[in-house]
């Protein structure tokens, strides 16, 4: 059993590792740099731009940006957000209570409605209701959450 858990953790850590990885090398792809976004160029000193670079570490090679990277996400520093003005971190921590209730509300919601489903198909055994709560179950598993989801908030939102 514990070598069952260890080999999960490990597999855990080379996925969170690998997603890390693409989402690092996706944002460097993009055109542009983090600062094109939010500060109009025409205003912006080019000297200004060079030093905001350099501080930011944006002038450096790719895997001495990755190595930076790796090693402040294990010292546990996000980075920070040039939208916010803020860290990183503090950003999810204020984030953090609206995510814990929205998903404890979910959670509640879902497994009530999927005991409530499964009481009603035990009891129509093979008629029906059965069918149907089959059929509606089915559908619902077949779409993506995130579509569920829209279709969900556009059903609510009217």
């Amino acid at each position: 059993m514990v070598a069952f858990i260890l080999r999960r953790l490990a597999q855990g850590a080379i996925v969170v590792g690998l997603a890390a990885t693409i989402v690092f090398l996706l944002i460097h792809l993009a055109p542009g740099d983090p600062f094109a976004g939010w500060i109009d160029e025409s205003s912006l000193d080019p000297v200004v731009r060079s030093q905001w670079r350099d501080a930011y570490g944006l002038g450096e090679s790719l895997p001495t940006q990755y190595l930076r990277y790796v090693v402040n996400v294990m010292r546990g520093d996000l980075g920070f957000s040039l939208s916010l003005q803020r860290p990183i971190q503090d950003v999810l921590v204020d984030a953090l209570p609206n995510t814990l209730l929205l998903m404890s509300v979910a959670l509640t919601l879902s497994f009530s409605g999927g005991i409530l489903a499964a009481l009603a198909q035990a009891r129509n055994t093979g008629r029906f209701g059965d069918k149907a709560i089959g059929g509606v179950a089915m559908l619902l598993f077949s779409v993506p959450d995130f579509l569920l989801a829209m279709l969900v908030l556009a059903v609510f939102a009217y």
